[in-house]
């Protein structure tokens, strides 16, 4: 299948967007807020975008896409990623490229919030998030201490949308 095909002739129909913060969904997965910043459906298919806030010595453990490659750009703290096996250390400024079929992972190893925007391409990881997560009202306050029932939800969540521990 030609996945230009369907994109291009949605994005084609698709006007300029303005997102506004209040209009930005957010979700507490497993110690980090991913705070969904531009959609699927707001680009045509295209891409989701998000916003990830990852508390010191958290991050998703090693995993697998099935259905998009993910672009990661660090805007504060220190990151530790490993893509494709390859243990990367990214400083604010930094883009990691992680294709889907690569197994990898990341963790905060500062001792402070780290944030980055993760691009997914093509769109729709943001279903994902919102299986797996929990919504994240105050977006002030720390993380909730991961439970059993939340890895649960995540693991369930990853089974139905392509992504596979490693």
């Amino acid at each position: 299948m030609d996945r230009a095909g369907p994109i291009t002739a949605a994005a084609a129909t698709l006007s300029p967007l303005h997102v506004r913060p209040e209009r930005c969904p957010a979700w507490w997965v497993l110690g980090s807020r991913y705070t969904l910043l531009l959609t699927s459906e707001d680009s045509g298919g295209a891409c989701s975008l998000f916003e990830v806030v990852v508390a010191p010595g958290r991050g998703p453990a090693l995993h697998v896409h099935r259905r998009e490659d993910e672009t990661f750009h660090v805007l504060a703290g220190e990151i530790e990623f490993n893509a494709g096996g390859q243990p990367i250390h990214a400083e604010p400024g930094s883009v990691v490229f992680a294709p889907r079929g690569i197994a990898h992972g990341f963790h905060n190893v500062g001792t402070d919030e780290a944030r980055l925007l993760c691009l997914a391409t093509p769109g729709g990881l943001e279903q994902f998030f919102t299986e797996a997560g929990v919504p994240a009202g105050d977006r002030t306050s720390l993380p909730p201490a991961p439970t059993p029932e939340d890895i649960q939800r995540l693991l369930q969540a990853a089974l139905n949308h392509g992504i596979e521990a490693a």
